[in-house]
């Protein structure tokens, strides 16, 4: 009796429905940084700086007890073998033998010496160089006739250089009529008035007479 009460009571109790959630669990991914492709060039050009544009003026460079090839070479940025070849410098030890060295301007661009300007001045200095470089070429020892050529060649060094050559070529073809055939003690002894006239002075005559011209010694 009790029992079938029971069953009665349950029979008419709805029994709660099951909710299903339909939705699914979702689990958000964080967020991440782009990231842009690195943009390097595949061959990248070799470092040819001494070459873009015209190259800069050379310096000139004091030599003190302290300089060294591979100092100067570390200082100005310049290749060991070129600054040899720029001096004739083809032994380190006979860098102290010179009062200056060459920096050539076609890999050094800072247009200044970073040496200690010397007493006399860069100019002097430089000035005296070229004299030194024209007695060289034309083995030569006199001073004012190195003068001489300078001066008219505006301090060219190749230009006074040819123009003593040159001048010699047309002595020897042209020797004094007057004095006889020149010795080479003479040539040697020629001073700075008369040698070079030829150039300068002497054809302007030689046109005037119709013959070879020479100033007067």
């Amino acid at each position: 009796m009790i029992l079938s009460q029971m069953e009665r009571t349950s029979r008419g109790q709805k029994s709660p429905t099951r909710k299903t959630s339909t939705t699914m669990n979702y689990h958000p991914t964080p967020p991440t940084t782009p990231t842009l492709p690195l943009l390097l060039p595949k061959n990248p050009p070799p470092n040819d700086d001494h070459h873009d544009g015209p190259p800069a003026q050379d310096v000139l460079h004091f030599v003190t007890p302290n300089d060294s090839i591979r100092s100067l070479s570390l200082a100005y940025g310049i290749p060991i073998p070129a600054l040899r070849k720029s001096n004739n410098i083809y032994s380190d030890h006979l860098l102290q033998a010179r009062r200056t060295v060459l920096i050539p301007g076609e890999y050094y661009k800072g247009g200044v010496s970073l040496s200690p300007r010397p007493v006399e001045g860069e100019e002097e200095e430089i000035r005296k160089g070229k004299v030194r470089r024209w007695m060289m070429g034309c083995k030569v020892a006199e001073y004012d006739l190195a003068l001489l050529y300078l001066d008219q060649a505006a301090w060219d060094v190749q230009a006074a250089i040819e123009a003593f050559r040159e001048d010699e070529a047309w002595e020897r073809a042209h020797p004094l009529e007057a004095d006889g055939k020149a010795t080479k003690k003479n040539m040697e002894a020629k001073s700075a008035r008369n040698v070079g006239m030829r150039r300068f002075v002497g054809s302007s005559s030689s046109s005037s007479s119709g013959g070879p011209g020479r100033a007067p010694g």
